[in-house]
């Protein structure tokens, strides 16, 4: 349950940090 907490918190953390990501993209067409 930890792990995935920290495995999320690492996943915004470069969403913020790197907002040209490929990931960022798909999250803000998700959003």
């Amino acid at each position: 349950m930890n792990k995935r907490i920290l495995v999320d918190t690492s996943i915004w953390v470069e969403y913020f940090n790197r907002p040209e990501s490929e990931y960022a993209q798909r999250v803000a067409e998700f959003l």
